[in-house]
């Protein structure tokens, strides 16, 4: 059984759309929070793969009224022994399009932890790609299952740098956010941080 070198998480998460003004509401606020959570995106890393996803919500924001929407993502992956390479995704979440068969990373059915239910995304079936060539992905998702999500494979013993974009919609126009990570699975040393960072020693939060 495969274990996890390390796990991580980094939430890129976008400010809620706060509440809303109802008409005929006693109090004159009705809070919007629970019917359209914020977007929720980061990474997972284990022995085997790098995931960098995101889950745009739809259903049930203010600002969304069934209209297609596109979420752009990409990971490069770069180290000195295979070279570099690209993937990108472009998911197109829009009316009609039919559910996912499978929300989880190819490969790991049973023996790695899963993402909470709220997080649930796209299996990820990277094909191999030569040194500096780039992998492009399409996809279609349903409007209550709007996630974006890459999956590279890597060798088992890496030092390797993970850099990603993402841009996604909202009720405040377009965002973009931005992820570089070093990577390890040496011993005593795996897990992701950003780089010039002490091993294992994130930056304090702004």
């Amino acid at each position: 059984m495969k274990r996890p070198a390390a796990l991580g998480l980094a939430l890129a998460v976008l400010l809620p759309a706060g509440p809303a003004v109802a008409a005929g509401s006693d109090s004159g606020v009705v809070s919007i929070t629970d019917r359209c959570p914020v977007s929720e995106g980061g990474y997972r890393y284990f022995s085997d793969f790098f995931e960098y996803r995101i889950r745009v919500w739809l259903t049930g924001c203010p600002w969304y009224h069934g209209e297609p929407v596109v979420v752009q993502g990409s990971l490069s992956r770069t180290d000195l022994v295979t070279g570099a390479e690209h993937h990108d995704m472009t998911v197109h979440c829009e009316p009609g399009a039919p559910p996912p068969a499978d929300d989880r990373p190819h490969g790991h059915k049973s023996t790695l932890p899963q993402p909470p239910d709220s997080y649930s995304g796209i299996a990820g079936s990277p094909v191999p790609t030569q040194n500096g060539e780039a992998r492009h992905e399409d996809v279609r998702r349903p409007p209550d299952n709007c996630v974006l999500s890459i999956v590279v494979e890597h060798p088992p013993v890496e030092r390797a740098r993970y850099e990603g974009q993402l841009r996604y919609p909202s009720g405040l126009g377009e965002q973009h956010e931005t992820l570089v990570l070093d990577c390890t699975t040496v011993d005593d040393f795996g897990g992701c941080d950003p780089p010039g960072s002490p091993p294992n020693v994130a930056p304090e939060p702004p």
